[in-house]
C-alpha cells in the first residue's frame, strides 16, 4: 500500500500527491503531510532497534553453539555483552516502550495524517462541503454529515490512507497483549535475578 506513493503514481493514489502539490496555503498542509508521515513511519522503523540486539542476541548464541531457549542449553554459554543481563534488561525496557509509547505517538501521527486529508479535501473541494451547508437545505448537523460522508469517500480512493488505517488497527489489536507480555518478562527478571534470555520456547521474540 506504501508503493503508490513512493513511486509517484500519481492515477493510482492521487490524493498525497495533489496534497504534496497544493500551494495554496503556503505549504502548510504539505508541511503537515510529511511531517506526520515522517513520524508514522519513524516511530514505526524504530522498532527494528528491538530486532537488531535480538539478531546480535541470537549470533553469540550460535557462535556458541546453543540454538534453543532453554535452561541446559543456555548454562554453557559464556555471557558476552548482547547476551550480558544490562543488554536484556535494555531489550526489555525498549521492547516495552514499543508496545506502550512509540506505538500511541504512531498512532496520532497517523490521525494528523487523517486531519491533513479532510483539510485539504475542505479547502479544494469548498463547493461540496458549502452544498451540505446551504440554506433551505439540510440542518447544519445533516450539512455536516454530509460533508464527512463525502471526505471520507475522497479519502477511502486512497492506498497511503488504507495503509494508515491498517496499522492503527494492527496497533490496537496486538501491541496491548505483546506489552502485557513483556511486562510479565520484565517481572520474571527482576524476581528470579534472570540472567538468560528466556526459558520458555520463543521467549526471544
Amino acid at each position: 500500500l506504501s508503493i503508490p506513493t513512493w513511486a509517484e503514481w500519481r492515477n493510482i493514489d492521487p490524493m498525497i500527491h495533489s496534497v504534496l502539490d497544493y500551494k495554496s496555503d503556503g505549504g502548510a498542509l504539505r508541511y503537515a503531510a510529511i511531517y506526520n508521515l515522517i513520524k508514522a513511519n519513524g516511530w514505526g522503523f524504530l522498532s527494528s532497534l528491538n530486532e537488531f540486539i535480538m539478531c546480535f542476541q541470537r549470533a553469540e548464541m550460535s557462535l556458541q553453539g546453543v540454538y534453543e531457549f532453554r535452561d541446559e542449553e543456555l548454562k554453557k554459554m559464556k555471557y558476552r555483552f548482547m547476551t550480558s543481563r544490562f543488554m536484556i534488561g535494555v531489550e526489555l525496557y525498549f521492547k516495552l516502550g514499543i508496545f506502550f509509547i512509540f506505538s500511541c505517538f504512531g498512532f496520532l501521527a497517523c490521525c494528523g495524517l487523517d486531519q491533513v486529508w479532510y483539510t485539504f479535501y475542505r479547502e479544494v473541494h469548498a463547493a461540496d462541503v458549502a452544498e451540505g451547508y446551504g440554506t433551505g437545505g439540510p440542518s447544519y448537523l445533516d450539512g455536516y454529515l454530509y460533508s464527512l460522508w463525502n471526505a471520507m469517500r475522497y479519502m477511502a480512493n486512497s492506498a497511503l490512507f488504507w495503509r494508515s488505517i491498517l496499522f492503527r488497527v494492527f496497533l490496537l489489536l496486538m501491541y496491548p497483549f505483546m506489552g502485557v507480555r513483556t511486562v510479565k518478562k520484565i517481572k520474571k527478571f527482576h524476581s528470579d535475578n534472570m540472567e538468560i534470555i528466556s526459558t520458555e520456547k520463543g521467549g526471544g521474540e
